[in-house]
């Protein structure tokens, strides 16, 4: 009667029953809206979980960070070398198979410090030591792993400090090496350590999930669905792993896509480097530009890139990757 303004007019009349199947045929659609909205989401398999995922913009969330933050949480300083050959030992060892895993302990030179702590020479620019205890700091540091500050210094790249202090934890290079840990402890069954380094990663994957593709050298094929077989295994309750269990636990990423980067691949690529042509050539923790391989493995220094860098035996070709291994960049 609202709608008719009382007067039960004839167009009322007529229009009644018009109304009523509009809203019978519109039925199933609401109890559908309804149906949809009682679908649980699996919000702790999002990044940042839960939090993140109702409030993408709250602090700490990935989701908060500006582009450029988000590009500089994928940025490392690869001007001494150290990444570079971080990168190289990552890329050998998780491209290989299961017959080969067992080689890395001797590939980098596992062994046991006086402290009971398992050290591995990695390329870093000393031995990273790798414990359930010390999973709470980046790898080859005594710096505690915080997300919260990560974000702070994100918004704060005015400050030159600050952008350095981002390139020298290089986020990327900190999850190869918590990798490389985690593979170690699960070779030694240790699977309460081992999942302390799946929980560190797990936090900081999500910051780079963005920009690692494009913007960085780095490669982690599959590693979100990794860390979900972690995300669904029960903690571990502190005895030694079946060997069978280590393997389900362990990420096989495939060869095909855990590589060196093309130029078409990412916009930082670092392909003359990345792996590394002969590591002799480019030590890690160097403090010569010369001896820098971004530096003199710049194709911008010429199609041999920077000559004042190669003499003797340390020859463009030895110490660059070219196109073929043709000897030239073009």
């Amino acid at each position: 009667r609202g709608s008719c303004g009382g007067t039960g007019s004839a167009v009322c009349r007529a229009m009644a029953p018009r109304w009523r199947l509009l809203a019978l045929s519109l039925w199933p659609l609401l109890l559908g809206v309804a149906e949809e909205e009682e679908v649980e989401v699996d919000c702790e398999s999002k990044p940042g979980g839960c939090r993140c995922y109702y409030d993408a913009l709250a602090d700490g969330c990935p989701q908060s960070l500006g582009h450029d933050g988000q590009l500089m949480m994928c940025s490392c300083d690869y001007r001494d070398n150290t990444w570079l050959n971080v990168l190289t030992n990552f890329l050998w060892a998780f491209r290989t198979g299961p017959d080969e895993r067992p080689m890395l302990a001797e590939k980098f030179g596992a062994r046991f410090e006086e402290n009971g702590v398992l050290s591995l020479d990695v390329g870093y620019k000393e031995r990273i030591q790798c414990a359930a205890a010390l999973s709470q700091v980046y790898p080859g540091s005594l710096f505690q792993v915080d997300i919260d500050e990560l974000h702070k210094f994100a918004r704060n790249l005015f400050w030159p400090q600050v952008r350095q202090t981002l390139m020298d934890v290089c986020v990327p290079g900190r999850i190869a090496l918590q990798l490389i840990c985690l593979h170690a402890e699960l070779g030694m069954r240790d699977g309460q350590a081992a999942a302390a380094y799946a929980g560190q990663i797990a936090a900081l994957f999500p910051l780079i999930e963005g920009c690692v593709v494009r913007s960085t050298p780095w490669s982690f094929p599959g590693l979100a669905e990794y860390l979900r077989i972690w995300a669904s295994t029960p903690p571990p309750d502190g005895s030694p792993l079946s060997p069978a269990a280590a393997a389900s636990l362990s990420w096989w990423p495939s060869p095909e896509d855990l590589r060196g980067k093309t130029p078409e691949e990412s916009d930082a690529h670092y392909w003359p480097c990345a792996p590394l042509q002969d590591r002799a050539c480019f030590p890690a923790g160097a403090d010569n530009l010369y001896t820098s391989c971004e530096h003199c493995c710049d194709p911008g220094g010429g199609p041999t890139g920077r000559a004042e860098c190669f003499g003797g035996e340390w020859t463009f070709e030895r110490c660059c990757r070219t196109p073929g291994n043709s000897g030239r960049f073009y």
